[in-house]
């Protein structure tokens, strides 16, 4: 008899046991699919916050320098990029009249905008029956170059331009140092306003007016 309850507690207890690491495993999967699904959740557009995006945008922004800077005055400097980077770049992430939004996957920045929102300098010296609207232009844009071709840079575009016209924006403007790009900016209704010969010290710039004006001053 003592041999059987010895043997019935054994038993009873493997079976506590074998519960617990079920539980346990189950447990544990839980928190991995919760930690995914708050991952995903807070996947898309967010703004700019330096400690927890500032390493990964400086990443994206070096191997896209040429693409997002007229190189003309740093071509024969040391460090070109380097210094395109430190001066004309991530000096934008720092400035408070400047938007910066950054696309996030899996807790990491993937692509980032800049661009600003302003008065023209003319509304002042029109009369105010010809409304101008505010004016907006685009600093930077680039995308990581593993997720590009995924639709980012067009979200993030999206995203800036239902900002502007949020706040009565009327034209946008942005330059381009590649006619790579030309397509891309085209389907998003942006026309060539100057085009010189492709060099890095000469953008080419380009406009999209949000709304009518009677003063319809493209600049």
């Amino acid at each position: 008899m003592k041999n059987k309850c010895i043997v019935f507690v054994f038993f009873a207890l493997n079976i506590m046991l074998t519960e617990y690491k079920v539980c346990a495993m189950f447990q544990r999967g839980r928190l991995v699919i919760r930690r995914l699904v708050t991952q995903r959740s807070n996947n898309g557009i967010q703004g700019y916050e330096p400690e927890r995006d500032k390493n990964a945008v400086k990443e994206i922004a070096i191997k896209n320098v040429s693409r997002l800077v007229s190189m003309g005055i740093f071509e024969h400097s040391k460090n070109a990029y380097e210094k395109a980077l430190n001066s004309n770049i991530m000096p934008a992430f720092d400035d408070k009249g400047i938007e910066s939004k950054v696309y996030i996957l899996d807790g990491s920045p993937v692509a980032f905008i800049n661009y600003s929102i302003y008065e023209p300098w003319y509304k002042y010296y029109v009369p105010q029956r010809f409304e101008c609207g505010q004016k907006a232009i685009i600093y930077h844009l680039a995308v990581r170059d593993d997720h590009q071709g995924k639709g980012i840079g067009t979200d993030l575009m999206k995203h800036a331009m239902q900002d502007c016209q949020n706040s009565a924006v009327s034209y946008i403007t942005l330059g381009t140092t590649t006619s790579e790009l030309d397509s891309f900016y085209e389907k998003l209704g942006f026309k060539v306003k100057q085009r010189p010969t492709y060099t890095q010290s000469s953008p080419t710039k380009w406009g999209r007016r949000l709304k009518p004006s009677l003063f319809a001053r493209d600049e």
